[in-house]
């Protein structure tokens, strides 16, 4: 069908029947042209507009659809086309679907096509439960965290190095997902540090918990674990700003869980948070995406 029909304003289909009332049939026809149709009998005429529409997705079916009684007879059918042309077609009865075509002059007994589909149902699975969330911020969020003691008491800057990126993570020493991260930090020593990267493992031991540990026994729990990293205790302002940052980026009021982990990069925007243990192949590829501007990342 040419384009020019749906920016026309089908005039349609005007039809005579029996007007006795008799048990319901129906005429379908199907326009094929450029503008519309009208219907014809000797006695009352059914009329059916089609209009294509002026705007994006209101063009109508090409259908039209005509409801009339059993007995009814078809003289014949009119389309007034774009242009000003105007065809009769006969041989349109009830009960059946027509086609009709600009130009042809005849009309086509219309047919549905076998459309059936052979189908194979596919069996559900169950999604596994995660206790990891990894999430890329679609901007960066520029960070303003607080200094962080050591195991020895001194301060330091949480952001590490300047000019580096710096993986924040929080830890606890009851937590064996904790611990088996931190060991494959330490096993991975070499990649993470050949990409630029600076680690800094703030325990949360000595937050709002009976169970406390001493500096000197999480620096001992570390020697163990040969991790090689910055480390030292987190207390409740810097915890306080994490929590904060989360809650407002997913709009969620649930605490931090451990362990937790912040990638932010070298100008010091947060552009990852791992929620969960967070594999080394996961963060040497996100460390590779950090010089992608925002625009890409989205």
């Amino acid at each position: 069908m040419a384009t020019s029909i749906y920016r026309s304003c089908c005039e349609a289909a005007r039809g005579l029947v029996d007007s006795n009332r008799h048990p319901a049939l129906a005429a379908e026809l199907h326009l094929a042209g450029v503008r519309a149709r009208r219907l014809e009998s000797s006695l009352r005429p059914l009329v059916k507009t089609l209009r294509a529409g002026e705007r994006f997705l209101s063009q109508s079916s090409k259908w039209l659809h005509f409801g009339i009684s059993q007995r009814a007879r078809i003289d014949r059918v009119i389309d007034h086309w774009p242009g000003g042309s105007r065809e009769k077609f006969a041989g349109v009865r009830a009960g059946g679907r027509c086609r009709i075509v600009q130009g042809s002059g005849t009309t086509e007994l219309w047919t549905a096509p076998n459309r059936a589909v052979d189908l194979t149902p596919s069996e559900l699975s169950t999604p596994t439960n995660s206790d990891q969330l990894q999430a890329a911020l679609a901007g960066r969020v520029p960070m303003s965290l607080v200094p962080y003691q050591d195991f020895e008491g001194k301060q330091h800057e949480p952001v590490g190095d300047a000019g580096r990126p710096v993986l924040l993570n929080l830890w606890a020493s009851w937590c064996q997902p904790c611990l088996a991260e931190l060991g494959e930090f330490a096993r991975h020593e070499d990649r993470l540090r050949a990409s630029g990267l600076n680690i800094v493992g703030l325990s949360v031991d000595s937050l709002g918990d009976t169970r406390s540990v001493e500096p000197t026994q999480l620096k001992v729990l570390l020697a163990r674990l040969n991790y090689p990293f910055a480390a030292g205790m987190a207390n409740e302002r810097l915890t306080g700003k994490l929590e904060l940052l989360y809650a407002t980026l997913f709009n969620t009021q649930v605490a931090l869980p451990v362990p937790a982990s912040f990638l932010i990069g070298a100008q010091g925007s947060l552009t990852q948070i791992y929620l969960g243990p967070v594999k080394v192949e996961r963060l040497l590829s996100d460390l590779e995406n950090l010089t992608v501007d925002d625009e890409q990342r989205r």
